[in-house]
């Protein structure tokens, strides 16, 4: 997978939001909820801190990586999977449409 964001423009930015939540940028919640947790272990026991500071920066390298690969990669991906991946948004979308709509219906 590679050079996805040409493709699912959409999920490219809504992956990139939730990758800056779980890599804990501060003006996203992931941020207040790893800076408790980092708080709390600091006050439980340093060396406890240090294996969660460890394992957060281990997270945004992976989450980043992650990121970097599928959107901004080396693109290996052929026309017709080009065609599945340009449509299959708007195909969810309308089976979507039609279940709320099969749902709505009144029991007959």
């Amino acid at each position: 997978m590679g050079g996805l964001r040409h493709y699912l423009k959409s999920t490219h930015l809504v992956f990139l939001l939730g990758v800056l939540a779980i890599i804990a940028l501060p003006p996203f919640a992931g941020f207040f909820s790893k800076d408790n947790i980092l708080t709390a272990a600091y006050i439980k026991s340093p060396l406890l801190w240090i294996l969660a500071l460890i394992s957060g920066l281990l997270t945004v390298f992976y989450m980043l990586r992650l990121y970097f690969v599928v959107f901004y990669g080396q693109e290996r991906i052929n026309k017709a999977v080009k065609l599945i991946f340009m449509n299959r948004q708007t195909v969810c979308s309308f089976h979507y449409i039609f279940w709320q709509l099969y749902r709505s219906l009144p029991a007959l």
